[in-house]
């Protein structure tokens, strides 16, 4: 490549190159801020319908929760006139009878085929009381090996079985 020396100059190159260099740069007009705010703001998307969908339905049930408080304000209170039975008097001690057209109000319950089965059974029908005692309950229990007398005498044997479990495993 030739070097710049070498190449022959133009008047009007060397006019025009003078007029540039006298120019000076104008000032920018640009306002950042401004910028990036309007470029947001098109970017979002404009309101539709379901934008309103919440705010409607918050004033909706606003409405209904004012609506239910002002009936039950304004609505009489309710008073039960008449003599009120005694417990156990005649009125309240009379049974209830269903007619006999009527289904019965307990399902049959299924036959407990499995041993789980029946102690389910036995618990619902007869409750905690229906469980056998734990073999594991009755072969870990032994008396102890000495009366206790004091509460320092029982403190002691707490303290000798804690430090002492027994043989090792």
């Amino acid at each position: 490549m030739p070097s710049d020396a070498s190449l022959p100059i133009d008047a009007d190159l060397t006019a025009f190159e003078s007029a540039l260099r006298d120019l000076d740069p104008a000032p920018v007009r640009l306002d950042r801020d401004a910028l990036m705010f309007r470029a947001g703001q098109a970017h979002a998307p404009a309101r539709s319908r379901l934008a309103l969908g919440w705010p409607l339905a918050t004033a909706a049930l606003a409405l209904v929760a004012a609506g239910q408080a002002a009936l039950l304000a304004t609505r009489p209170p309710t008073v039960l006139e008449g003599p009120i039975p005694a417990p156990g008097s005649e009125a309240t001690a009379a049974p209830y009878s269903l007619p006999e057209s009527s289904p019965p109000m307990i399902p049959a319950l299924p036959v407990p085929r499995t041993e789980s089965q029946r102690l389910a059974l036995r618990l619902a029908l007869h409750g905690l009381d229906a469980l056998p005692p734990s073999p594991a309950a009755v072969a870990t229990w032994s008396a102890p090996p000495f009366q206790l007398r004091s509460a320092t005498d029982l403190l002691r044997a707490e303290i000798d079985q804690i430090l002492n479990p027994g043989d090792p495993s």
